[in-house]
């Protein structure tokens, strides 16, 4: 089966972090030469009602590790107990990746330290998504 499209969720309270991630997004998803369709969420408990519902259904998904109220490394928390195949696919977007590989030191986390250009957004895709090739696939990044 060929992909036409990916879906993604993005959950950041930063917009201006959001707008970068979704042009780094576009222009990933373009150089690959599928459409993608962008989900946004600008706070905490309703990205996780998201994921909890349906986060199966993207593969990708960006959160944001320091949103108020609930993190990103509290969102994978809540979300472990599911087991979900895309849980193994989170990549934490963050100024300090010490305090997520302490809170998950038996996870396999991808982590993309802030600030961060597009190469490194690239590079760490890549890695994230090449596993799945064209094949369906559930993936999170978290920011």
């Amino acid at each position: 089966m060929v992909r036409n499209t990916y879906k993604v969720l993005i959950a950041d309270d930063d917009k201006t972090l959001m707008g970068i991630e979704c042009a780094f997004i576009k222009k990933y998803m373009q150089h690959k030469h599928v459409d993608c369709s962008i989900t946004r969420k600008d706070e905490s408990f309703p990205a996780l009602f998201e994921l909890c519902d349906h986060g199966d259904t993207y593969d990708l998904i960006i959160l944001d590790s320091q949103m108020p109220n609930i993190n990103g490394e509290d969102i994978l928390s809540s979300l472990l107990h599911l087991e979900n195949n895309y849980l193994n696919h989170i990549v934490f977007i963050t100024a300090d990746p010490e305090p997520v590989q302490k809170r998950f030191p038996n996870r396999n986390l991808h982590i993309l330290k802030k600030p961060f250009s597009y190469k490194d957004f690239k590079s760490l895709a890549d890695k994230v998504l090449s596993p799945f090739g064209n094949e369906k696939s559930y993936t999170a990044l978290a920011v």
